[in-house]
């Protein structure tokens, strides 16, 4: 569905939801693709639930100019700039990126949290990955949204959390995964948030990984936990393949931070490992 300033409280979906084959750009979400303000309406979403799979499988995309065109995939909303509060995937929900779908923005909650998006309370429990098949560009992957842009994700008392795997098995460019968001940019905030998923790569192609317990790269962000360990990473970080990147950047909150992105009382409880033999920085 395509919605302008609506609001939708209570939804489940319990259906699976595949986009293949398509010649246009894609957005897809369990309960919405896309959800935006309406003029002076502001939309909003809250307490909605997804159990199951939300797949896309599509070949190379290209606009009039030759860009590749991004696809925006997530378990509740494929696009939003609206709020989002208390929504949340079970552990049967899965988004997953297969074919050769090029910049996917791919996130548990969120597939990309535009300017205007807040996000509060929500958890996703369900793996967030791409298929071992085909090639892509520039992907994101994220527990809770797999790219935010100016967006505060989480509050005092109103944290988002994952326990779902973020897995990332082929990539042909850059690749940024994190428990929470995979991607943060300008002034997105993240507070008192949790990552219990395992954030892992296997790719053996693509020219630079940043992996994060929390975030993979962040840009002008702000990661903070209001009390102690209020914002904390208890899920591993890994790359498994050896020698085949151009560059690789894991951490237990943050792969890459830079921007002047501020992190205050954030802690990270588990393992990072890489391969011998790729570069790190």
């Amino acid at each position: 569905a395509h919605l302008t300033g609506t609001e939708l409280s209570g939804c489940k979906n319990q259906g699976f939801v595949e986009v293949t084959n398509c010649s246009a750009q894609v957005r897809a979400g369990g309960i919405a693709a896309y959800l935006v303000k309406g003029g002076s309406v502001p939309g909003k979403i809250s307490s909605c639930e997804n159990s199951s799979t939300v797949e896309c499988s599509v070949p190379n995309v290209s606009n009039a100019d030759g860009n590749a065109l991004e696809h925006n995939i997530g378990g509740i909303l494929g696009y939003t700039n609206t709020a989002v509060e208390g929504c949340t995937t079970t552990s049967t929900a899965k988004v997953l990126i297969g074919g050769n779908t090029d910049k996917p923005r791919a996130g548990g909650i969120v597939g990309v949290a535009a300017t205007g998006t807040s996000i509060l309370s929500c958890t996703n429990n369900g793996a967030v990955e791409s298929s071992p098949e085909g090639s892509r560009e520039t992907t994101y992957l994220g527990g809770i949204a797999g790219y935010a842009n100016n967006t505060p994700i989480g509050e005092a008392g109103k944290g988002c959390s994952n326990s779902g795997a973020v897995t990332l098995k082929t990539a042909a460019g850059w690749a940024h995964l994190g428990g929470i968001v995979g991607n943060a940019v300008s002034s997105t905030s993240i507070v008192d948030a949790t990552n219990s998923g395992t954030i892992s790569s296997s790719s053996t192609t693509g020219d630079e990984q940043r992996l994060g317990g929390l975030v993979g790269y962040a840009s002008a962000t702000t990661i903070k936990g209001t009390g102690e360990k209020t914002c904390i990473n208890n899920g591993p970080v890994y790359i498994t393949a050896a020698s085949v990147l151009d560059v690789c950047s894991i951490g237990g909150v943050v792969g890459v931070a830079t921007g002047n992105t501020k992190i205050t009382n954030v802690y990270n409880k588990n393992k990072i490992s890489f391969a011998a033999g790729n570069k790190a920085c």
